[in-house]
């Protein structure tokens, strides 16, 4: 009889094993899922925003060199200067370094929204334009006012207009890769069974 019961234990052990694997096995999976995805969509944001401000300081001179430019130099110099300054940045570093930091700042965002029940309410209701909105810009707000010591730009709409773009490219998936990987905090008390 004790001997039957030390089987039952036994197997019972190797069933909880075999389904830790399994589970860990499948978490590992996702998590490579959106790995290889991330970098997908990092490379893309940066490749389009790079092209994006190249296109823009383009423009920025050609319009410089008209006589309306002149004239908007003459009147608004502070503004002037500081779209000069930030389109004769590298505008390459700049775009990666950008897009680095929405991510990560919208990831961390989804994050704890996750674990304390927020994204629920905040952006699982929504669909992609809704999220976008709703959540694209306060975090942009957020990644603007980490930005702005970082690259000392003048003013924070200056800090807002840079971030804008790349920070609604990436946040909508960063939101979904936190809800996609971390559980709720509920879930993990239930995971480590206290």
């Amino acid at each position: 009889m004790n001997d039957h019961f030390q089987e039952k234990v036994q197997h019972g052990q190797a069933n909880d094993l075999g389904h830790s694997i399994h589970s860990l096995l499948a978490y590992l999976s996702r998590c490579w899922s959106v790995l290889t995805e991330a970098a997908v969509l990092l490379t893309v944001t940066i490749a389009g925003y790079t092209m994006f401000l190249y296109v823009c300081k383009i423009l920025w001179n050609l319009y410089m060199s008209t006589q309306t430019g002149e004239m908007f130099a003459a009147y608004f110099p502070e503004e002037a200067s500081s779209t000069h300054r930030l389109l004769q940045m590298n505008l390459l570093m700049l775009s990666i370094w950008i897009t680095i930091y929405s991510f990560l700042i919208s990831l961390a965002v989804g994050s704890i929204c996750r674990l304390l029940y927020f994204s629920r309410y905040l952006f699982d209701r929504f669909g992609t334009m809704g999220r976008t909105v709703i959540c694209g810009l306060p975090l942009a707000a957020l990644v603007a006012f980490y930005v702005q010591p970082l690259y000392e730009f003048p003013a924070w709409d200056t800090t807002f207009a840079v971030v804008f773009i790349p920070t609604l490219c990436v946040c909508n998936r960063a939101l979904i890769y936190a809800t996609k990987l971390l559980p709720e905090l509920g879930d993990l008390k239930k995971i480590t069974g206290h």
